[in-house]
C-alpha cells in the first residue's frame, strides 16, 4: 500500500509544476529559409553548418561515357545540415536529398530518379565540399561520386562535380 501512495504522490508532483506557457525558439540556423539573419558563429555553436543554397553548374561523368553531361542545379532548401532539390536532366528528374558532415567536410546524397512520372532508378554518393574564400558559410563547390541501380536491373557508376555560379537563391 505504502508504493501505491507513494507512485501517487509522485505523479500528482509532477501535474502540479508549472511549465513554461511560452518558449521562444532561437535558430541554430540563421541562414535557412524564412530567417532573414546572415549565418554566424556563437560560443555555443563556434562552427555553423554552411549553405549549400544557390545555383551550381553541375559536371556529371558517366564510366564509358565519353563526353560529360553539364546540367544547371538549383538548390533552394535547406534545413540545418539536410537539402534538397529537385533537378531536371533532359527526359528524366531527379530528387536529390543530401546531408552535410560540416566537422568532416563530407557531403552524402540519395537521389530518386523519374521518367514521364515513373520511378526509374535510385543512386546515392559520397564526396566533399569546399566553403567559399569570400562568402562566410557558403559552400563553393561539391566534389561526388556516385552509383546507380535503374529499375531494369542495370547499374553504373560515375562522378559529379558542382561548382557555384551565381549567388544564394
Amino acid at each position: 500500500m505504502r508504493r501505491s501512495n507513494q507512485c501517487c504522490l509522485q505523479v500528482e508532483e509532477l501535474e502540479s509544476r508549472q511549465t513554461p506557457s511560452a518558449m521562444t525558439i532561437i535558430p541554430f540556423f540563421p541562414h535557412n529559409p524564412g530567417a532573414p539573419e546572415t549565418p554566424g558563429q556563437t560560443a555555443e555553436h563556434p562552427a555553423p553548418i554552411p549553405m549549400a543554397t544557390g545555383t551550381f553548374l553541375a559536371t556529371v561523368s558517366l564510366t564509358g561515357m565519353t563526353n560529360p553531361i553539364d546540367i544547371p542545379v538549383v538548390i533552394q532548401f535547406q534545413d540545418g545540415a539536410h537539402f534538397t532539390t529537385t533537378i531536371n536532366a533532359g527526359a528524366l528528374q531527379v530528387d536529390l536529398t543530401g546531408e552535410l558532415n560540416q566537422a568532416k567536410g563530407l557531403v552524402h546524397f540519395e537521389c530518386t530518379i523519374w521518367s514521364n512520372g515513373q520511378k526509374v532508378g535510385t543512386a546515392s554518393g559520397d564526396g566533399s565540399f569546399d566553403p567559399c574564400p569570400t562568402c562566410r558559410g557558403q559552400i563553393d563547390n561539391f566534389a561526388v561520386t556516385f552509383t546507380f541501380i535503374m529499375a531494369d536491373g542495370s547499374t553504373g557508376s560515375g562522378s559529379v562535380v558542382l561548382v557555384r555560379s551565381e549567388g544564394t537563391t
